[in-house]
């Protein structure tokens, strides 16, 4: 079904590119002819660039800056050189390049006054109905499964997400050959070629087995065969607190009951699909039954997502109540993982029922939210690139804006300071006065502190954070958590990965924004998590 759902978005992608050509102007696109794809390396944050480049007709996309399949009217090619310009109203720039070698375009773009690197790599003529028996896990051993995807960009030619669950590489690979994939340094960048995936068929082609080579390491893992797939997905739907809410448990294929492990959403908008589930995406081919669920608010369930944390953690034990009268499920052994604002919600579920055996937090704070929201705002904006005066101007708004709550500013005086700085670059950053939504997610949660909670947990507990975090500090953050939990357990974990961030990516400025940048989560989080879930649920690895 979901292959049949990506052909047929491809088909939407091709009609509205066919629709374009008919009017679009004619230009000599010498012998260039095919998809490209590409990085153009902007400051701060770079963009990809995707051509389709036919006969006497040029199609530009750049995902970022909302260019959606341009014509380019001046394109020009001359030997090996060429010249473009993209004009539209979310961005310009003016392109001078070089064919490096036949599948390998570099050059330079100027764009606002400045110039920045960009390059192209030609990818081959393989769609999704050539790749399709690549798509799933693939396990090389025990201790390393590789996940692949194909994702939709509205090109003719289909790229293929990587997730390495060793050595938690993730990257955007692209058909180079029939059979080859080739992936750059970072998750959307392609050149130079980092990693590539072999796929290796019979004579009737059918798929056999993949390699992994890895260029920077200059490693190569071999035999990579597909795991079974998972034959059991069902819905589920609870009433908590009068509302409905919607998730779904996925099984592994084994025929005794299975351990269970709920994965609990942070802040925001969290539904199934974008809900940072890679962190148990794959504990199903390690013999544990999962949970994902929509948050309160959010996809199909119903309620208000900025509900009490205390009631956040109440549709945890809803679920939980129901899944122990499941024969399929072993109720004595069920934990919980989560995500950023889950570590204020999954203490308050852990210290209301014993049948939870464990917890796992990753990103997740510890100080109270107006000393998480003012580290967060700070190093935000220094690394979006504000100066000093910009970031203490904010600052200071945010400290009146806590007044406000705490009573000792008016709200007359808070609407005066919001319209000093409304105008300003960085008032996104902030909640106005005028934006009742979030004033009254505001008015709940401003004094909120997780101390007491976490002081009263008795379950085991692994705290992951990344050093380079710039929504909490990794530090202090780490230092409260070993502190409260180990009041009342010895069962406790904390560990600060060095060069991560939020997301427990690697090399980024932001974790929450730019994946151009991203090579991939720091080595070895998935199996660190897969090992505390063993050995406190007991189940050996495949």
């Amino acid at each position: 079904m979901k292959l049949k759902l990506n052909l047929y978005i491809s088909f939407i992608f091709f009609s509205f590119f066919y629709s374009n050509t008919v009017f679009a102007q004619k230009v000599d696109t010498g012998n260039l002819q095919g998809e490209w794809i590409g990085q153009v390396s902007t400051e701060p944050y770079p963009d990809l660039l995707s051509l389709r480049v036919m006969d006497s007709t040029v199609l530009a996309k750049m995902f970022y800056n909302n260019v959606d399949l341009i014509p380019l009217i001046d394109f020009k090619t001359q030997n090996d050189s060429l010249s473009f310009s993209i004009n539209s109203l979310d961005w310009q720039g003016e392109f001078s390049g070089y064919r490096e070698n036949e599948n390998t375009i570099r050059g330079k773009v100027r764009a606002g006054g400045e110039d920045f690197p960009f390059h192209l790599r030609k990818m081959a003529a393989v769609g999704l109905e050539d790749m399709a028996d690549m798509v799933g896990y693939f396990s090389f051993d025990a201790n390393h499964v590789v996940e692949l995807n194909p994702l939709m960009m509205g090109t003719l030619a289909a790229p293929i997400e990587i997730l390495d669950y060793k050595t938690g590489k993730r990257r955007m690979a692209i058909p180079v050959e029939e059979n080859v994939f080739e992936a750059g340094p970072s998750m959307y960048n392609y050149y130079p070629s980092s990693l590539q995936i072999v796929s290796h068929r019979d004579s009737a082609g059918a798929l056999m087995s993949i390699d992994l080579i890895d260029l920077e390491s200059k490693k190569t893992y071999t035999g990579g065969k597909r795991l079974q797939g998972l034959e059991r997905v069902e819905e589920i739907q609870v009433e908590s607190e009068g509302s409905p809410l919607y998730g779904t448990i996925t099984y592994p294929n084994i025929k005794e009951k299975a351990p269970l492990v709920i994965f609990v959403p942070g802040a925001g908008v969290q539904a199934r699909g974008n809900t940072f589930d890679e962190f148990v995406r794959i504990l199903p081919y390690y013999g544990y039954a999962t949970l994902v669920y929509d948050k309160r608010g959010c996809g199909m369930s119903e309620g208000d997502r900025n509900s009490s944390f205390d009631t956040l953690a109440s549709d945890i034990l809803s679920f939980v109540d129901q899944l122990v009268q499941n024969d399929s499920i072993d109720a004595e052994r069920i934990g919980l993982v989560g995500f950023d604002q889950a570590g204020y919600v999954m203490p308050i579920a852990l210290n209301k029922s014993d049948k939870l055996k464990f917890a796992v937090s990753v990103s997740s704070p510890t100080v109270g939210m107006k000393a998480h929201e003012k580290f967060a705002l700070k190093h935000r904006m220094e690394g979006d690139g504000f100066d000093e005066e910009q970031v203490n101007a904010a600052i200071s708004y945010l400290d009146q804006f806590f007044n406000y709550w705490e009573g000792t500013v008016s709200m007359d005086e808070l609407e005066k300071d919001a319209k000093k700085i409304e105008d300003r670059a960085f008032a996104s950053y902030l909640t106005m006065p005028s934006n009742k939504a979030y004033m009254a997610w505001w008015e709940k949660f401003y004094n909120f502190d997780p101390a007491e909670e976490l002081k009263k947990v008795k379950q085991p507990y692994l705290a992951l954070y990344g050093a380079d975090d710039v929504l909490l500090s990794a530090k202090e953050n780490a230092h409260l958590a070993k502190k409260y939990l180990k009041k009342n357990s010895d069962k406790v974990k904390v560990e600060v990965y060095p060069k991560t961030n939020h997301m427990m990516f690697l090399e980024a400025n932001r974790g929450d924004v730019q994946l151009s940048e991203v090579t991939g989560y720091t080595p070895e989080v998935f199996y660190q998590i897969i090992d505390w879930v063993d050995f406190y649920l007991g189940k050996d690895k495949p």
